[in-house]
């Protein structure tokens, strides 16, 4: 099996922020709705997290 080298990419994604994270990981879990969806979903996650204190 041909496998990329991951160590680039997982250098990238340790420099990135939590709450970047946390979106991009977001997105991905609801990857099979439609776009307009995924971003209420999004806004959501953002609201709630303001609500507790937490920046996204």
């Amino acid at each position: 099996m041909d496998m990329p080298d991951l160590k680039a990419l997982t250098q990238q994604m340790n420099e990135q922020s939590s709450r970047f994270l946390e979106l991009v990981s977001t997105i991905l879990y609801f990857d099979n709705l439609p776009e307009d969806e995924v971003k209420e979903k999004v806004f959501t996650i953002k609201k709630q997290a303001a609500l507790y204190g937490r920046r996204i």
